[in-house]
């Protein structure tokens, strides 16, 4: 099923542009160049499993979440950080359920609750870097095909 790591890219890139568009109603331009997160980074998680097993992390500095999460709930950026939290999860878990259906749209697939963390992580093998106004995002992706079922 993983036939090449620019498919994922193309699919992932996709995927993170119209979430945030749709969800958050904010523009994100690809990266030219690899970008780190610097200070207060928060990143949420999701594993996947089924077709293909593996895990996604959305990536930004705390104060790029405030602002996608005031967005997303149309209030004011001082809102608590577990409201904050929440959307950094709900955009990890749709951004992953869209690159995957877009990926293998006949694929079945089981996701996690999304996990919130803050501070840096491992770096997974794929990874797409983008910049919006309030600070950079970063969504990575570590990915493998799944051994056939017995049936």
């Amino acid at each position: 099923m993983l036939e090449t790591i620019s498919q994922l890219e193309s699919c992932l890139q996709t995927a993170v542009i119209s979430a945030f568009e749709l969800m958050c109603f904010t523009a994100l331009e690809p990266a030219v160049e690899d970008t780190e997160c610097s200070d207060g980074i928060l990143r949420g998680e999701v594993e996947f499993e089924g077709d293909a097993v593996g895990r996604l992390r959305l990536e930004m500095p705390v104060i790029a979440a405030r602002s996608i999460a005031a967005d997303f709930y149309s209030a004011e950026p001082d809102m608590p950080q577990n409201q904050v939290e929440a959307v950094v999860g709900e955009m990890a878990n749709v951004i992953c359920g869209s690159m995957l259906s877009t990926y293998a749209p006949e694929g079945g697939f089981c996701l996690s609750t999304p996990e919130v963390g803050v501070g840096p992580a491992e770096r997974y093998p794929v990874r797409r870097c983008f910049h919006m106004e309030s600070g950079p995002v970063i969504v990575s992706l570590a990915c493998k095909s799944s051994s056939p079922h017995p049936r």
